[in-house]
Parts: C-alpha cells; sequence; structure tokens
C-alpha cells in the first residue's frame, strides 16, 4: 500500500470520526434543547392546569356560600317578618314557627332572636335534636331546653347565664340599621 493512499484512509477515517463525533455532539445538544423547552412547556401546563382548578374551586365555593346565604336570609326573613307582624307573640309560637324554618332549611344552623330589652331567644341545631335558651336579660334566669328532632321537649333547666345579646356583633348590627343586616363571620 502506498503513502498517499494510507494517507487517504486515515484522513477518511479521521473525517469519519470527526462525522459521527459531531453527531453524537448533536444529538445530545438536541436532547437537551427537547429536555428543556419539555419541562418548560410542562411547568407552563402544570401551572395553567393549577390556575383552572383554582377557578373551579373558587367558583363552586362561591355558589355553595350563596345557596347556604340565600338559605339565612330566608330564615332570618320570615323571622323577622312574624316577629313584625305579631311584636307580642308568645314564646312557644314563636320557637314552633323557627324550628319549622329550621326543617326546612338545614344548612342553618342556629336562629338567635335579640330584643331592645336584653332578652333574647336562642334556637340551635344539637345532634339529632334542638337546643333552645330563652333569657329575660342580662343577670336574669335563662331557661334552656333540650328538644328532640320532631321539637318535642326532652327537658328544661334554668340558670343564670352571663349573656346579652346587646353586646354580640348579630345585635349592634341588626339594631343599627332597618331591614336584614349582615355580620362578617364570627363563629
Amino acid at each position: 500500500m502506498s503513502p498517499a493512499v494510507s494517507r487517504l484512509r486515515r484522513l477518511s477515517r479521521s473525517r469519519g470520526f470527526l462525522i459521527a463525533a459531531a453527531m453524537v455532539v448533536g444529538i445530545l445538544v438536541l436532547q437537551m434543547v427537547t429536555t428543556v423547552a419539555a419541562g418548560i412547556a410542562a411547568t407552563r401546563l402544570s401551572e395553567d392546569a393549577a390556575r383552572d382548578t383554582f377557578s373551579y374551586v373558587g367558583d363552586l365555593t362561591a355558589e355553595r356560600v350563596a345557596r347556604y346565604a340565600e338559605a339565612a336570609r330566608d330564615v332570618v326573613d320570615g323571622t323577622t317578618a312574624q316577629i313584625q307582624r305579631t311584636p307580642e307573640i308568645e314564646t312557644t309560637e314563636l320557637l314552633g314557627s323557627i324550628y319549622q324554618r329550621l326543617v326546612r332549611e338545614p344548612s342553618v344552623r342556629a336562629i338567635y332572636v335579640g330584643r331592645p330589652d336584653g332578652s333574647y331567644l336562642v334556637v340551635r341545631r344539637d345532634g339529632s335534636g334542638f337546643d333552645v335558651q330563652i333569657g329575660a336579660g342580662p343577670g336574669e334566669a335563662t331557661v334552656l331546653r333540650d328538644y328532640d328532632a320532631r321539637f318535642k321537649l326532652l327537658g328544661e333547666t334554668e340558670q343564670v347565664v352571663d349573656y346579652d345579646p346587646r353586646e354580640r356583633p348579630w345585635y349592634l348590627q341588626g339594631s343599627a340599621g332597618g331591614g336584614t343586616q349582615w355580620t362578617d363571620p364570627y363563629v
């Protein structure tokens, strides 16, 4: 073999190695660029998906809160209208109508009725029944009653409860203006 042919073969092999090395480097660079681009795209898609999820959950929550607020407004408006029609309504009659409102609107947990003299009435769900507080005013004996789910009286006690509704946010807000007044949540 002549030295010229041998030299050509070495050049040819060197060129082949260079081309192969360039292809390997090119493939590696292409893979790295593709991986980085895919990572960026995945991050953006993930952020978009999270944003869509939060938006959906927010809309759903707002819808549920609006339903609960509407139920509470119906109960408050009905109780207010009844008391305005009959300011001297008997406690037992008022209790019966409040019970019916709570049965109709299971999302409402309790109804508080405060009067200008500091007397008050609270009807609250308690497990499978209802608790009722009937207060004559601050420092006076408060009647505590337990009712079952059908509003049958289970028991009654009296005790002095240091509770003045005139100091509570719901009472202050309600007495400050006409119509239904809403406080910030505090329970």
